[in-house]
């Protein structure tokens, strides 16, 4: 499981889309290189997210997010397009999930960005004024954008979480495979949603469109969406639930009772109540109430059809797992000059971490006599996430100050 801060990564562009549906934009695209049928792209996991190889102009290598959320090719820092020589056609503004104002982006068009067996001409790409969403920091790998529609659109998308490959198949090549649990996918903005049934506190049952988005590393997100019978457990954590491109997303973590996908049935799942302050779906679905992201995800193999309008499913060996969630009530990042500097970055408010008296800004040296360079983000995570009654002990540097604190981890919810 994750820390809260990250918990997802959700971005909800609202842009003037006749901007970046060029003539260039529409007679190019993604192929697969060689006529082959289709391609197996490997791929890392950070925080339930689906990371792969990119290549720019053929030869500078990146990473990016592959994110069923997002409309358009994103690239997270102007530093990067700049490195890159990026030739920009115009600046416009992007308001972004968060409790900040719209933030500023650059269009980029006839971009050529390769993945691994698959070429990509005549791109537009959207290139982030400042790095507002800290990916490498909170995610503790370099990751440099994030990418999407433009894939799911040209090619029949199959996830596996297992063996960590991504394959991409030719639409007119592809067959419905056997095995597999398949349903209705709308496809609306650019983004694929389904029909699930979540059932809340007092047997309060509700059908909802949700989106499924890969860029999100939470397992289930619930939104009101004007609908004055969705509210949080009576037993919940106010929290901070995760960063978007317009600053921090407020609001409750807490359990359902139960969420159904297609006769797939979670009980006790966690999910996530956003502020309605902090997290604006006027520009969604009608009747969106929800958002299922990688921690539900990565229990399934999956098929993406945005050709036919289906979304097929398996169970993997993690579907019967437990949901957990970070007990300590910490928030780490890694710090920018190294993978493996830990910094705290946020408190929970009544955590253990809080009554241990370790404070925002202390830095981990060693957990349960781990040192940090024997560790990586995830791992630091893995230990927020352990059973109740287990105790976490730190060595930190409170500004040149070595410290001990030790920690009981208990939920709260």
């Amino acid at each position: 499981m994750i820390n809260p801060i990250y918990k997802h990564i959700l971005y909800f562009i609202v842009v003037n889309f006749y901007l970046l549906n060029s003539s260039i934009a529409q007679n190019f695209g993604f192929d697969i290189i060689n006529n082959r049928k289709k391609i197996e792209i490997p791929f890392e996991i950070y925080n339930n997210l689906i990371v792969v190889p990119v290549f720019f102009e053929q030869t500078i290598p990146m990473k990016f997010i592959v994110d069923s959320g997002v409309r358009h090719i994103i690239l997270t820092e102007k530093t990067y397009g700049d490195l890159l020589e990026l030739k920009y056609s115009r600046k416009i503004s992007i308001r972004g999930a968060g409790d900040k104002q719209d933030v500023e982006a650059y269009v980029a068009s006839n971009v050529s960005l390769n993945l691994p067996g698959v070429v990509g001409r005549g791109l537009t790409l959207l290139t982030l004024e400042e790095d507002y969403l800290n990916l490498r920091g909170y995610l503790g790998a370099e990751v440099h954008g994030i990418i999407g529609y433009d894939l799911f659109s040209r090619f029949i998308v199959k996830v596996d979480y297992v063996n960590k490959i991504m394959t991409l198949y030719e639409h007119s090549k592809f067959k419905p495979p056997k095995r597999y649990t398949s349903l209705p996918l709308q496809i609306h903005n650019g983004k694929p949603y389904i029909e699930t049934n979540m059932t809340l506190e007092d047997d309060l049952k509700f059908v909802s469109s949700t989106l499924i988005d890969t860029g999100a590393s939470h397992a289930l997100q619930i939104e009101a969406n004007g609908n004055s019978d969705i509210t949080p457990p009576k037993k919940h954590l106010k929290s901070q639930l995760g960063i978007g491109l317009g600053g921090e997303i407020t609001g409750s973590l807490g359990r359902i009772p139960a969420l159904s996908v297609a006769g797939f049935n979670f009980k006790n799942i966690i999910c996530s109540f956003p502020d309605t302050s902090s997290y604006d779906l006027q520009e969604e679905i009608p009747n969106r109430h929800g958002t299922l992201g990688g921690e539900v995800l990565s229990r399934f193999f999956l098929i993406f059809d945005y050709f036919n309008n289906q979304l097929y499913l398996k169970k993997n060996n993690a579907y019967s797992r437990a949901f957990h969630y970070n007990k300590s009530g910490l928030t780490v990042a890694v710090e920018y000059a190294s993978l493996h500097k830990f910094r705290i970055t946020k408190i929970r408010a009544g955590s253990a971490a809080e009554q241990a008296g370790i404070k925002t800004g202390d830095i981990i040296l060693k957990i349960n006599g781990f040192d940090g360079n024997e560790l990586d983000l995830n791992k630091v995570n893995q230990f927020f996430v352990r059973r109740d009654g287990a105790t976490l002990r730190f060595l930190l540097d409170r500004n040149g100050e070595i410290l001990k604190k030790k920690i009981q981890l208990k939920s709260l919810i």
